[in-house]
């Protein structure tokens, strides 16, 4: 990542974001909030009128709520050509001035004879705006890492998990989805051990954000506090290989946020972790809801957060979660 200096005041309600040994710094603001807009499914297609509707979606969205942090949860490029976009997309927060993470999806693969989900990092590790990594490169998948938060006493006081869940099976025994593995599983467990030490052994609020959900999603639906449009099955692997149960084991992870099923954008909460849908962002879609994105906003110093949908055009599905 370029080495760069960032300077933003802090007046009251505007987040800290500056350069720490070469990288961005992010920070609850002195209310102790740190807002989140998650993005996802913009399914770009390079040359099709409709990117420039995502672009003002995103940008309305931007604008209105002024995150801290972006983060775009996969299925990002739609088919060839690949390589374009991943430089055009950046673009749109960097314009913005606003730090943003990119986990990668299913469709995100599928032009791999042009751009490797390796080289697709690379990509995005020339944007100063850019808080994410490739991650370790002995475990499965490309984009597991963790994004800190530092409260107003600059520790660490919150954790983003990102990680990568993969694209399609190889066994036609476990559906059409591959699972994020068990040694990408092992690598959360032991970075949520490597933080909890460091907080006098207590778990640090967190959040994960993956393109594809687990199973765990289904059993939501129709519970009386889950809020938002459930249009569409649940699309996980059929294979179950507990990362549910690892965020419970932990005790960190208290939301869950994904893409992948186009037309669901709910959330509820499943023995005390919320499980979320984002909502669709991109105009090259069959989505049946107004374009936008998820917002969510964290509480220092707790495991709260509250979130809604934001459009260019309304603020709907509010749901706040206190653990």
């Amino acid at each position: 990542m370029k080495k760069f200096i960032l300077t933003i005041a802090v007046f009251g309600f505007i987040a800290l974001h500056v350069a720490a040994q070469g990288n961005i710094r992010l920070q609850f603001n002195q209310t102790g909030k740190f807002k989140i807009v998650q993005f996802t499914d913009l399914h770009w297609l390079h040359g099709s009128p409709n990117c420039a509707k995502t672009i003002a979606t995103i940008r309305a969205v931007l604008e209105t709520e002024k995150p801290d942090l972006a983060i775009l949860t996969g299925d990002i490029v739609w088919r060839l050509p690949a390589r374009e976009p991943w430089t055009d997309i950046p673009r749109i927060f960097e314009d913005a001035k606003t730090p943003f993470a990119v986990v990668l999806g299913n469709h995100d693969s599928e032009a791999s004879t042009e751009i490797s989900r390796e080289e697709i990092f690379d990509i995005l590790s020339r944007s100063p705006y850019f808080v994410g990594e490739k991650g370790p490169a002995d475990i499965h998948g490309c984009g597991n890492y963790v994004v800190p938060i530092r409260g107003t006493n600059a520790n660490i006081a919150a954790l983003i998990y990102c990680l990568d869940s993969n694209d399609y099976s190889s066994d036609p025994r476990y559906g059409t989805y591959a699972p994020v593995f068990f040694d990408q599983i092992d690598w959360y467990r032991q970075q949520s051990d490597k933080y909890s030490a460091a907080n006098d052994h207590k778990p640090l609020p967190a959040l994960a954000f993956f393109h594809i959900p687990f199973p765990e999603y289904n059993n939501i639906i129709g519970k009386e506090n889950t809020v938002g449009h459930i249009s569409e099955h649940v699309s996980a692997p059929q294979y179950n290989t507990g990362l549910f149960g690892a965020f419970l084991e932990k005790g960190d992870v208290m939301g869950v946020f994904v893409g992948h099923d186009h037309s669901n954008d709910y959330i509820g909460v499943e023995l005390g972790i919320a499980l979320a849908y984002g909502r669709v962002s991109g105009a090259d879609q069959g989505a049946k809801a107004e374009q936008g994105g998820r917002i969510i906003e964290l509480h220092e110093n707790k495991f709260a957060f509250d979130t809604w949908i934001r459009t260019p055009t309304v603020k709907e599905l509010e749901f706040n979660f206190n653990k």
